[in-house]
């Protein structure tokens, strides 16, 4: 996973991406794997995945459209500016390079 912090008022949040490479296919695939949030002034980030995912609302949904329901509530702590920038951070970070580069 890779982690983007945005400052927003009154907390911070962790956007965590991850990379999937799907058996079949030479493209990777990223997905948000979870956003925490700090309040200001603590020091323990929570899990919005961990409470969404904990609450019965998320459990009625169709499991089909549980993706678009994370993307809803998600949407209320960071913007998709924020996440697209997260997404651009992930690609830049794992984007190949001299320094991520080992001959073997």
């Amino acid at each position: 996973m890779i982690e983007y912090i945005v400052k927003k008022d009154g907390y911070d949040a962790q956007i965590c991406v991850g990379v999937i490479m799907q058996y079949g296919t030479l493209a990777p695939r990223y997905c948000i794997g979870d956003i925490n949030i700090r309040q200001k002034g603590k020091r323990k980030w929570l899990s919005i995945r961990n409470e969404i995912t904990s609450s019965y609302a998320y459990r009625a949904t169709e499991y089909s459209q549980r993706g678009e329901y994370l993307k809803t509530k998600y949407k209320e702590y960071v913007t998709d500016t924020d996440i697209s920038n997260a997404l651009e951070f992930a690609y830049s970070t794992l984007k190949p390079n001299e320094n991520n580069i080992d001959f073997r």
